[in-house]
């Protein structure tokens, strides 16, 4: 979470590794980039994924929905690998009870809208 905040004026990262928390990471940190295989000294398949700053949004917009509702918005899906497969399924439903505080509600909808993967939302 948050891979560009300190990166100066550059507009994306390229990153050979996940790093972060599954219930704050965007879509595209889980996009392979690369158009052939890589592979390290030990056979291993090398994916290289790149992060702009939708995803440092991203990220915001879970924090500020487990401040609102006390879970993220993937928190509820126990199955890693179902968790991984809703974060990335740009048809899946990210649930948004209503709150006083419209404005704050259109910031968090907005936030995980950003990235290059579109969620719904209701």
């Amino acid at each position: 979470m948050f891979y560009c905040v300190l990166q100066g004026d550059k507009t994306s990262i390229v990153l050979e590794t996940q790093v972060g928390t599954l219930n704050f990471m965007s879509p595209e940190a889980f996009q392979d980039i690369s158009h052939a295989p890589r592979f390290d000294s030990a056979g291993n398949a090398k994916p290289r994924m790149k992060i702009g700053r939708g995803s440092d949004v991203w990220s915001l917009g879970c924090i500020l929905y487990m401040m609102v509702y006390g879970r993220t918005p993937f928190q509820h899906i126990t199955n890693h690998i179902v968790k991984l497969q809703c974060i990335m399924d740009p048809s899946h439903v990210i649930e948004f009870p209503d709150i006083k505080d419209k404005s704050l509600l259109d910031v968090m909808k907005v936030c995980v809208l950003v990235t290059s993967v579109s969620i719904s939302y209701v």
